[in-house]
């Protein structure tokens, strides 16, 4: 299974995803694809990635994890500027309990999964999205509520991914 970082690298992206998480409302469920494309599928893996500094409102690290469940391919206005074309796809997500920054550079720095992760890197340029080393994937995975992993198993042997059919 593909597994892919979305990151929120645009301050009033991360401001509006901190306040959703904030105020329980729902998790980011279009993302744009810039890079990768070829190798972004419906039914892949996806781990929203909150950028920053720990000066902000917002810790940066995973604070989101989930499916693609729908990747038309289809050229579209792009977000930041309706004069440039993007593709998006659909996502269902759910919060998750964040996975902090520091915890990757810690297992970076003990020479762990992560250590060639661009996810632990002092400073990150990363579009979107990132697609993960299985060893990345397996990681982030393992750090999840059991109820999400759950999820997760469930819609990779038997996948169900429509619009609000998240059942826990």
């Amino acid at each position: 299974m593909n597994a892919f970082v979305f990151p929120a690298g645009d301050p009033d992206v991360r401001q509006t995803v901190a306040i959703h998480r904030l105020t329980n409302a729902e998790a980011p469920r279009r993302w744009s694809v810039d890079v990768n494309r070829n190798e972004v599928h419906e039914g892949d893996l996806a781990f929203l990635w909150q950028t920053g500094d720990h000066s902000e409102m917002w810790r940066p690290g995973i604070w989101a994890a989930g499916f693609i469940y729908r990747f038309d391919r289809s050229d579209r206005p792009h977000w930041r500027d309706p004069g440039l074309t993007t593709q998006y796809v659909d996502l269902e997500m759910v919060w998750v309990p964040i996975i902090d920054r520091e915890e990757l550079r810690a297992d970076a720095a003990r020479g762990g999964p992560m250590k060639d992760s661009v996810l632990a890197a002092r400073y990150q340029k990363i579009r979107s999205p990132l697609k993960l080393r299985d060893a990345e994937r397996d990681w982030l995975l393992a750090r999840l509520p059991q109820p999400t992993r759950r999820w997760i198993e469930r819609e990779v042997r038997q996948p169900s991914l429509l619009p609000g059919r998240l059942s826990e």
